[in-house]
């Protein structure tokens, strides 16, 4: 990945957690449980997800950094809530925990040669994908939530 190019991807991942905190500053219990679209997370259900799908993300990419084209199989995110309470979750807490799996999944795109950026596995999904591709992946997917949790409040 260019040095560039990667210097601001790691830099909008690493800021990601401070825009959290700052978005649910003052959620109350009601904030957090509205759903205004009935097929997405609920604020408190998608703090929770967050924090699981940095180990997931962080797990993909060790296997691209480490096997020869690895198959990635998908996730049932809508399973995985329920099975882990998502809904109950207090929002403090999954806050806390998407803090500490950021700062895993960074060390982990911190500590790649440029050679290993390079690598691929396979998203059952969507094909093939890099090590730059999973990390621009997953700074949409922090701005998806960002624009959820911004849009959920002012309802």
């Amino acid at each position: 990945m260019n040095p560039y190019i990667q210097r601001y991807i790691l830099s909008g991942l690493r800021a990601t957690p401070q825009v959290y905190a700052k978005l649910l500053e003052g959620i109350t219990e009601e904030e957090a449980d509205r759903r205004p679209d009935p097929e997405r997370f609920s604020i408190r259900e998608a703090i929770a997800h967050m924090a699981d799908w940095d180990e997931i993300f962080r797990t993909r990419g060790e296997r691209i950094r480490d096997e020869e084209v690895p198959l990635l199989p998908g996730f049932d995110e809508g399973q995985l809530a329920l099975e882990r309470n998502y809904a109950a979750m207090p929002v403090a807490e999954s806050l806390e925990r998407f803090i500490a799996s950021r700062a895993a999944l960074l060390a982990f795109f911190e500590s790649l040669t440029p050679e290993q950026w390079k690598r691929h596995g396979n998203r059952d999904e969507i094909g093939m994908i890099d090590l730059s591709d999973l990390s621009i992946m997953i700074l949409g997917h922090d701005g998806y939530h960002s624009e959820q949790f911004i849009r959920y409040r002012e309802v």
